[in-house]
């Protein structure tokens, strides 16, 4: 009996065995380097279609998966070195048309609310931004998001835009609730609110 028990383990060991290099042939090892062939795994180009699977459902529609700041953020590994300044949820066609200045142009492009998925907008050119973009803190709308929330009550905001207040600079932050929230892109403070 305990020859066969020995046998068998020796068996499923060589199973085992063969299985690891039958997959580290076949490129499953994880390396996604181009082969010598010419032949790559992995998407090449910009605005190639890609989803973000770590984005989390919206508290306002479980259905959208993207919100506003993750429809920013894949707009900007389109263009990493941009500056988003008008962001829009366009419900009818579930997707956000974000707009960017970047290498000297302005870009609209449309990220699908459900997936993440980046396109360019041909023919949707943007007029460009309201207010002068220089200087503008990254995170800036990352904060105008939050306070507007906070102010408003609502659940999401649903389009965020550039825009010039009483002589300041602010993000005009659309929210669910129906309101939109000014707030000021330097201090991160409310300068109005419209029903």
């Amino acid at each position: 009996m305990r020859r066969v028990e020995s046998t068998g383990l020796r068996w499923v060991g060589a199973v085992g065995a063969l299985l690891i290099a039958v997959g580290a042939a076949a490129g499953c090892d994880g390396d996604t380097t181009p082969d010598e062939g010419g032949g790559d795994p992995g998407p090449t180009g910009r605005l190639e279609q890609r989803g973000s699977p770590e984005a989390s459902p919206s508290p306002a529609n479980p259905e959208r998966r993207i919100d506003l700041l993750r429809a920013r953020d894949a707009a900007l590994e389109e263009f990493p070195n941009g500056v988003v300044y008008d962001v829009e949820l366009e419900e009818d066609s579930h997707r956000w048309t974000v707009e960017v200045s970047a290498e000297g142009a302005e870009h609209a492009l449309a990220v699908d609310a459900r997936s993440g998925d980046v396109s360019e907008l041909e023919a949707d050119m943007p007029d460009g931004p309201d207010a002068d973009l220089a200087g503008l803190s990254a995170r800036s709308l990352d904060t105008a998001v939050r306070v507007a929330l906070d102010d408003s009550g609502g659940s999401e905001a649903t389009e965020a835009s550039l825009d010039k207040e009483n002589g300041r600079r602010v993000w005009k932050i659309e929210v669910d609730d129906g309101r939109t929230v000014a707030v000021d892109t330097e201090t991160g403070e409310v300068v109005a609110t419209d029903s």
